[in-house]
């Protein structure tokens, strides 16, 4: 099956070696191929540091080219960039401008970029996904999505669900009604759950297996996501996805010494591919996009990058410049934080931690003591990323795959 993240500039996809073919997840690759052997060799790349200029360049060069190829947790199956279209490709060696422009110039473009992006890409008739939080780049999308209603009707518009988890929800609702939208928009996902219990879904042996692309990262979202699909009874081929992730990266990136955002992007997207992919629907990123990419690749920001993003909020929404935003953790974590140096809401329940070790014992990973120590999610430990990878092994099996170690 062709990777469907077709509202994406920028995607990453799965071949199959010696045959070009290519999938939108590893597991659409792997059940291609049935019979695998694990890489045993296969780690997290590390990249470059990108203050050298030179050594960055070239290998972002090589990945945007297609020379380069990310090994996975199987040896017949790599890691490339599937699409990259001419209009992105043409940003790649450019280094952002050095003129000055005013803040307030700036951001209208950058409102009228991102409308330009949204308007383009929309799919009437879908109901379209917004996973939404209480920040800065969430508001100014929705902001920007009631603009479209208003200007474009709300037959085209359709059916809208704002998703927000907690510890957000409060902070959400308020953006929310003070915007205008309907209730029935409006999704909060395990309203008032504490901390111990919110994560228990995120480390489904079963649910991990089916959705994670790749074995390297614990990531919160795509379960998350896709338990709450489910639960509302949602068909994925009624549904398009619009996302504000990467607001702050292309905002913070360009700012680097030589730093070319389209090359930036291009490598992120390509080491961390399994937020794209766990979703399983195709959405758009309208700060992936060409009009919004070409912006900021063109001019400098000259303020800060909140300072900005209020900015462009202000264009669309003033009264939604004084709305709070859910304070950062660190501040509000208390014991919780200075213990284990983890968010709070990382934290899993001991019925929980029992459950995800007695699975993985019975599907032959043993009993490693390590596994969710101390009761925390650590997105990037081997041990937890080695469940990641023995629950993908179990699905596949399921499926009819040999896996050959």
């Amino acid at each position: 099956m062709e990777a469907r993240f077709n509202q994406l500039p920028i995607w990453p996809c799965w071949r199959v070696k010696g045959t070009g073919k290519t999938y939108g997840s590893l597991q659409e690759a792997a059940l291609s191929v049935k019979e695998l052997t694990v890489n045993n060799s296969h780690r997290l790349i590390r990249r470059p540091d990108p203050e050298k200029e030179s050594a960055y360049r070239e290998y972002a060069g090589r990945i945007i080219d297609g020379a380069f190829s990310r090994t996975t947790v199987f040896n017949e199956i790599e890691v490339v960039l599937k699409h990259v279209p001419a209009g992105i490709r043409s940003l790649y060696g450019k280094v952002p401008g050095e003129k000055k422009i005013e803040v307030g110039y700036l951001a209208e473009m950058g409102v009228q970029a991102l409308t330009a992006a949204i308007e383009a890409q929309w799919t009437p008739g879908k109901i379209h996904i917004m996973p939404h939080s209480s920040g800065y780049d969430s508001r100014l999308i929705s902001a920007i999505l009631m603009r479209l209603a208003d200007k474009n009707g709300i037959e085209w518009l359709g059916e809208m669900r704002f998703v927000c988890w907690e510890p957000e929800i409060r902070y959400f609702r308020r953006l929310m009604h003070h915007m205008g939208w309907p209730e029935h928009f409006i999704c909060p996902v395990k309203e008032g759950a504490g901390p111990v219990d919110y994560y228990g879904e995120v480390i489904d042996f079963d649910l991990i297996g089916a959705l994670y692309s790749e074995n390297e990262r614990l990531w919160a979202g795509p379960a998350l996501g896709r338990k709450w699909m489910q639960a509302q009874g949602l068909d994925e081929d009624q549904c398009e996805g619009i996302s504000a992730l990467f607001g702050d990266e292309t905002m913070k990136w360009h700012r680097l010494r030589w730093g070319n955002v389209a090359y930036l992007l291009a490598c992120y997207l390509f080491e961390n591919p399994s937020p794209w992919t766990g979703s399983r629907i195709p959405f758009m990123a309208p700060f992936v996009s060409e009009p919004w990419l070409a912006l900021i690749t063109c001019y400098r920001i000259g303020c800060s990058v909140d300072d900005f993003k209020l900015a462009m909020i202000h264009m669309v929404d003033p009264d939604l410049v004084n709305l709070d935003r859910f304070p950062n953790f660190r501040f509000v974590a208390g014991p919780v934080l200075s213990q284990h140096r983890y968010q709070p809401f990382q934290v899993l329940g001991d019925e929980t931690v029992k459950n995800a070790r007695e699975r993985f014992a019975q599907a032959g990973g043993g009993r490693p003591k390590d596994l969710f120590k101390d009761n925390v999610l650590r997105y990037f430990d081997p041990v937890n990323q080695a469940y990641v990878r023995l629950a993908i092994f179990n699905n596949l099996k399921k499926k009819g795959c040999e896996i050959h170690e």
